[in-house]
């Protein structure tokens, strides 16, 4: 695999052998927009894609056009992946014609970063991620309290179920000294 590391703008034209993955790397440092164009020129029949990815999202764009424009959002900073692929099924007979079955491609690529500028529409994300600080705020706030709630109600049903025990147990033992009264009064009346 060939790998580059592109800056803020370049051109490159190189050769890419059929059946293989050549890949492209640009770094991102602030939100961006990852801009530019490909060619492929070849006399030969192949498959073909493009493909943008990065740490946190495994498809940004895809193309299987051997020619091809594209602006894509970079939205966290990072390392973006850009991948050639080049696939080439060769018939029997062009294997047993040709030992050698590489074929080259010539690719033109282009890329730009292009710095994203503040607008009114960072104002409305700036406006928009408070909003969402506000909501996650209140969302964990939310769910302490749902939380001390429910260990509220938990020792309350134990109190309550600690209670009905003792209950049991007193009107147990008045029912029990009651009886034992009644019975020992009993016996002292057959005595008399």
């Amino acid at each position: 695999m060939f790998s580059l590391y592109v800056s803020l703008c370049s051109k490159i034209t190189v050769d890419l052998t059929m059946n293989r993955m050549e890949c492209f790397f640009g770094m991102v440092d602030s939100p961006a927009e990852l801009a530019g164009s490909y060619a492929m020129q070849t006399n030969e029949q192949f498959n073909f894609s493009f493909r943008i990815s990065s740490q946190k999202d495994n498809n940004i764009f895809e193309s299987n056009k051997t020619s091809d424009q594209f602006v894509v959002p970079a939205i966290h900073a990072g390392v973006y992946r850009l991948c050639f692929t080049s696939l080439r099924i060769l018939s029997k007979e062009e294997k047993e014609a040709n030992g050698n079955t590489t074929v080259d491609a010539k690719l033109t690529f282009e890329y730009n970063q292009l710095k994203a500028e503040k607008s009114s529409s960072d104002k409305l994300g700036l406006v928009l991620n408070s909003i969402d600080t506000s909501v996650s705020k209140i969302q964990s706030e939310y769910r302490s309290v749902r939380m001390n709630e429910q260990e509220l109600q938990r020792n309350t049903a134990q109190a309550k179920r600690r209670m009905w025990i003792m209950f049991f147990i007193e009107v147990g033992c008045i029912a029990a000294a009651v009886g034992f009264q009644t019975v020992y009064i009993t016996r002292l009346h057959k005595r008399v």
